[in-house]
């Protein structure tokens, strides 16, 4: 997780230059709204991660089953009220 704030950190310092000099050849909103777009990205992809991450471990140390979908349960349920 820490390589991933080093990596997003590198890629401010190396795009801040571009990014100003653009800015000024053409309209700066939509250079910022270009970053806030970007930026949301990143954290979607980040956050993301993070909740598969946990997902998998909760099942590891349930040992659940991961969730089926409503057609089998009810498949099983008829199942089981037969008997």
């Amino acid at each position: 997780m820490i390589l991933a704030y080093v990596l997003y950190n590198v890629a401010y310092a190396a795009l801040a230059f571009p990014a100003g000099i653009l800015a000024d050849r053409t309209r700066p909103r939509w250079v910022l709204v270009g970053g806030y777009i970007v930026f949301g990205l990143v954290c979607a992809g980040m956050l993301y991660t993070i909740l598969a991450r946990f997902r998998i471990n909760l099942i590891r140390l349930t040992r659940l089953e991961p969730p089926r979908r409503e057609g089998s349960r009810l498949r099983a349920s008829a199942a089981t009220m037969r008997r």
